[in-house]
């Protein structure tokens, strides 16, 4: 499951770009491009939801959420909603950016939790295993 929220997050932040891109170029709408999850905030909450459901039943390790306060998932989610539904006039650009470091430091506290599971669950970093410095 971690696995496919920073999956999401990649494809948030390429649809976060796009977004950034369409203050400069109007006919570039990211909401017409193509991805793999549907980037709004109701498929966020779903799968915040489905990782906390897994952390109880299976002990795992997650923590990932800590690293952003409530109001900057807030602001985040109502980027992606703004951006899916096309209220530009209800954001700017800078906004957008905001939106593009929340979703960096999630994902990043995504990456540090999967790498936290696999030495948990007894498997040793790659870098670890391979002596890389």
């Amino acid at each position: 499951m971690l696995y496919n929220l920073r999956d999401w997050f990649y494809e948030c932040d390429r649809f976060l770009f796009l977004a950034e891109v369409h203050y400069h170029k109007e006919n570039v709408i990211p909401s017409e491009h193509k991805f793999a999850h549907e980037l709004t905030s109701s498929c966020l909450d779903n799968m915040f939801q489905s990782i906390r459901d897994m952390t109880t039943e299976a002990d795992k390790y997650i923590s990932f959420d800590a690293c952003v306060s409530q109001d900057e998932l807030s602001n985040l989610k109502e980027v992606l909603d703004n951006i899916s539904s096309g209220k530009w006039d209800n954001m700017d650009v800078e906004c957008i950016v905001k939106a593009q470091k929340i979703v960096h430091k999630l994902a990043n506290a995504v990456n540090a939790d999967i790498l936290q599971n696999n030495e948990y669950r007894g498997h040793p970093r790659i870098y670890n295993a391979c002596k890389i410095k």
